[in-house]
């Protein structure tokens, strides 16, 4: 943080300070936008009856990562490797760890970084907000996919539920059959021969069927979309 501050905690999610020196006094006029880096103390005030948005964009910490990368080994039974060292020399002091054994822990740790399993954990990770979002059961509906389908080739909007965001990782490797994304941590996969419709889906905020092949989307895509309905992630604008 710059400068040498008191830092108080009101909430364990919230790092205060409690008093600077502003280098900077601006106000903000209708319209204005401001952009604060992070470790930066500032402090705004209304000087009259007005409406504003605070956004924060917050990079994940070490800690959450490691924590999150934990939880998802244990949940799929991964890295299972035990450490093993052909070349262990003995020591005068049994407790003493030589520098070439932390070498090897850390080169077992690196290992799995190049692994499948680790990039799936980051799209993983990276689909989820910081509080997992909670959907009330009034927003809960239950299509069937005869309901989805008939919505899709009726030209009906699906608009996308404000904080869902879906995450894919960069395909590299050509034997991949599954096109497979994560909304807040769930994985979801569909064939690659439909991953272009259903980025097309995903990304845009608000999304209307035109001109594709309907037995395909009976298929494939319908089946989709009503499970993204149904779990409060979309919702038919009709």
């Amino acid at each position: 943080m710059p400068g040498d501050f008191d830092s108080i905690n009101p909430h364990k999610d919230l790092s205060q300070i409690s008093s600077f020196k502003p280098v900077i006094d601006q106000v903000l006029l209708p319209g204005d936008i401001i952009y604060i880096p992070a470790n930066h103390p500032h402090n705004g005030m209304a000087l009259e009856e007005c409406l504003n948005y605070s956004v924060g964009f917050r990079a994940p910490s070490q800690q959450e990562m490691l924590s999150s990368l934990a939880d998802f080994a244990i949940d799929n039974d991964l890295f299972n490797e035990r450490y093993t060292d052909k070349e262990i020399v003995t020591r005068d002091f049994s407790g003493e760890i030589k520098q070439q054994e932390i070498v090897r822990f850390k080169h077992m740790l690196q290992q799995l970084l190049e692994t499948d399993q680790f990039a799936n954990w980051t799209a993983q990770f990276l689909s989820q907000s910081g509080e997992k979002q909670e959907f009330d059961e009034q927003d809960m509906q239950d299509f069937s996919h005869q309901d989805i389908d008939e919505k899709l080739n009726a030209g009906v909007q699906f608009v996308r539920c404000p904080g869902v965001k879906a995450v894919f990782v960069e395909q590299q490797s050509p034997s991949i059959q599954d096109f497979i994304f994560y909304i807040q941590g769930e994985e979801f996969s569909v064939p690659l021969t439909g991953k272009d419709l259903v980025i097309d889906f995903l990304n845009l905020p608000s999304f209307c069927l035109k001109n594709t092949n309907t037995d395909k989307i009976s298929m494939l895509f319908a089946p989709l979309v009503t499970e993204m309905v149904n779990s409060g992630y979309w919702y038919p604008d009709d």
